[in-house]
């Protein structure tokens, strides 16, 4: 199986923010949001929430990112500092060989889910954190750049879980190893 096609560089398209009016529930008692997707952070510092939505964001702020070298087996393509999590498929309405992603909810230019997997029912999202990113005007003043997918696990053309990889402009970059 070829392993999935990560974000990598400066692929802006697609780093969408999502704005505030999708902020986090603080609710209690039974009123959270039921999260559309199975997700477990990969890299340490990752907070998991879940957005009203039901979207499930996984949020990196102020923590210091470690620099990985480049491991293509695992979907990191060059050396950087990542943050990563690992999106499982359900278990219930999903059809392998029909699910697809994708970076817009339109589920425009979809990518088979079967063909990029990283085991039998999962897949990694990578962020790539570069000095660029983090001082780049745009994303200094939203305070964060984004990586969002949307997930169509029965290819019925809708998505039905959408995840976000948020990593915050005051996280710092660890040194460089060599």
């Amino acid at each position: 199986m070829k392993k999935s096609t990560k974000i990598a560089g400066l692929a802006l398209a697609a780093i969408i923010g999502v704005g505030g009016a999708c902020m986090l529930t603080a609710c209690g008692g039974g009123n959270d949001p039921t999260p559309n997707a199975n997700v477990e952070v990969l890299t340490q510092g990752g907070v998991k929430s879940v957005l009203k939505d039901g979207s499930v964001l996984v949020s990196y702020k102020g923590q210091t990112l470690q620099w990985s070298k480049a491991d293509p087996t695992v979907g990191r393509m060059q050396d950087g500092w990542w943050a990563g999590i690992k999106v499982i498929a359900p278990t219930e309405k999903f059809d392998l060989e029909k699910a697809v992603y994708s970076a817009k909810d339109d589920m425009s230019n979809p990518t088979s889910f079967k063909d990029s997997r990283d085991g039998d029912n999962w897949i990694g999202l990578w962020g790539l954190a570069t000095e660029e990113f983090m001082n780049n005007e745009t994303f200094k003043e939203q305070g964060y750049f984004s990586y969002n997918r949307y997930y169509d696990w029965d290819g019925d053309g809708t998505y039905d879980s959408h995840v976000i990889l948020r990593i915050h402009t005051d996280c710092t970059l660890a040194p460089a190893a060599e």
